[in-house]
């Protein structure tokens, strides 16, 4: 048996295993395992696994992956979750650095809240017009450890966003890999509501931090500002704040521990 670990952030949620010991390291290697812990109706459930990995570039080291088995070279929603998990159980430091595939992160703990600094996010395609269902939007493709769309629109609440961000999604334009669909309505000049479609988990989800990211340079483009402090974006699930300064983006949330339990079936010979 094996302790597990539910941790989520504005409701997008993981399943976190401490893998400091290497006993996990083949979890890696089959998806099948992942999606199986993963499912919502016959498992833990979530939108995605997290191991915890020792480094020998930084304190830690995340590996993520999918809901559906696909490794990710980052995500923030997760990144502040195991950070939360960390400072529960594992390490009760006020900074503390994880190594991703995307870069190496330093987050900050102080009480409830959870922030981590990031690189500012690379501009890919700057308004890019594209065309679904005889309608055309303007896209920006960003890089901010993961590749995203933003599209900033009127009545965010009209939008069907599982079928409108799936289409773009799988857009030959954003071929092999696909993009993450992010809707933005700005609300004022420091608010933004957000909705956004997830590849790897292809589905709408409550909250997504690296698109929080994208999202929050894009805006500081296009109104050519010196700096954005105390952005807000409201998604769904919870709400994340983030500043600018100068060539980095600190993102501050509130992950939650939601339970704790043991899994059975998880071991070389279960799938």
């Amino acid at each position: 048996m094996k302790e597990f670990f539910k941790y989520n952030s504005n409701g997008n949620d993981f399943v976190i295993l401490n893998n400091l010991d290497h006993s996990l390291n083949f979890i890696a290697k089959n998806p099948k395992r992942i999606q199986k812990l993963c499912v919502r109706e016959f498992s833990i459930g979530s939108d995605g696994l997290i191991l915890l990995q020792r480094s020998n570039l930084a304190d830690f080291k995340m590996k993520i992956f999918n809901s559906d088995g696909s490794e990710a070279d980052m995500c923030g929603n997760g990144l502040l979750s195991l950070v939360k998990f960390l400072s529960d159980f594992i390490d009760k430091r006020n900074e503390i650095l994880i190594e991703t595939k995307a870069g190496i992160y330093k987050t900050f703990i102080d009480e409830k809240k959870i922030s981590f600094r990031s690189k500012l996010p690379k501009i890919l395609k700057e308004n890019m017009k594209i065309s679904v269902d005889g309608s055309i939007y303007d896209l920006q493709m960003l890089n901010s450890g993961v590749l995203h769309g933003i599209i900033f629109i009127k009545d965010i609440e009209k939008i069907d966003v599982f079928r409108l961000g799936k289409k773009i999604r799988f857009l030959k334009e954003f071929e092999p890999s696909g993009i993450n669909v992010n809707f933005c309505e700005v609300i004022d000049r420091d608010k933004i509501k957000v909705r956004v479609y997830e590849k790897g988990v292809e589905n709408e989800t409550l909250c997504c931090s690296t698109g929080a990211l994208a999202i929050s340079y894009s805006h500081f483009l296009k109104n050519k500002r010196k700096s954005i402090k105390n952005l807000l974006l409201q998604y769904r699930g919870g709400e994340i704040k983030t500043n600018l300064e100068k060539d980095e983006i600190t993102l501050t949330s509130k992950p939650t521990f939601a339970f704790r339990g043991y899994v059975d079936s998880i071991g070389n010979n279960d799938f």
